[in-house]
């Protein structure tokens, strides 16, 4: 139940109140483009800590971070040697995580121990005013229960599942992504850099053929990834 949780409509003022929860470590749902996400300030160990533990996530499971803007991601993240920097200007805001060598010393819970972190800059209208007025980097993930797959979450999913365990509920109405029915990968698309070539983690809302058009060595194994991640994470844990 969520009657104790307050609610906000993104039409009517919400910014100062959804400033206020993450500046004092809160936890808040907030839409996307895709999904309905839950979200914190990614420097905030107990926030992440909060994160994990509402979502029973499991402790290999990386969240996003999202930055006000496309010029903070390489003040956050190492850019590979050739990157093509008009990659992020073309795709970026946009719905798609890019996963490179990080930076910063985020909390250890929130890259699962990896040198490794993923990035994004929401062209979300409500989420992109929030990250660019926040100013800080922001922790990201799906607002749901974890262990479900990649599955689309509305706003009605991230109540039933943790609406009771959040300080704050903004209701966007319908996400763009719930009016495509028929559009099979309504999650964000995720791609990592920190390997011999450019690989796909997981398909979404940003088509492949667009990333080959910027990557076209593109690995869309997705399958192979999956066993690479599991072997970096194994390497991580040793260390």
């Amino acid at each position: 139940m969520t009657e104790n949780v307050p609610v906000l409509k993104t039409s009517e003022p919400f910014l100062e109140r959804t400033l206020e929860v993450l500046d004092r470590g809160g936890l808040v749902i907030s839409p996307t483009v895709t999904n309905y996400i839950l979200i914190c300030d990614a420097a905030n160990e107990e926030a992440v800590r909060r994160v994990f533990e509402v979502k029973k996530r499991r402790q290999t499971g990386p969240l996003c971070v999202a930055v006000p803007r496309v010029v903070d991601i390489p003040v956050h993240a190492q850019l590979p040697k050739g990157f093509p920097l008009k990659a992020l200007d073309a795709l970026l805001p946009g719905e798609i995580n890019f996963i490179f060598r990080h930076r910063n010393q985020f909390p250890r819970q929130l890259v699962s121990g990896l040198p490794t972190m993923a990035v994004t800059v929401s062209s979300d209208r409500d989420f992109g005013l929030i990250a660019r007025e926040y100013g800080r980097p922001l922790a990201g993930t799906s607002a749901n229960i974890s262990g479900q797959g990649n599955i689309f979450v509305s706003l009605d999913k991230a109540r039933r599942d943790i609406g009771d365990k959040v300080d704050l509920i903004l209701d966007g109405g319908p996400t763009v992504a719930q009016a495509y029915n028929e559009h099979k990968n309504r999650v964000n698309t995720v791609v990592d850099f920190t390997l011999e070539r450019p690989w796909l983690v997981r398909e979404g809302w940003v088509p492949v053929s667009r990333l080959l058009e910027f990557f076209p060595d593109l690995n869309t194994d997705t399958a192979a990834y999956g066993e690479r991640f599991r072997q970096r994470v194994q390497t991580a844990a040793k260390a």
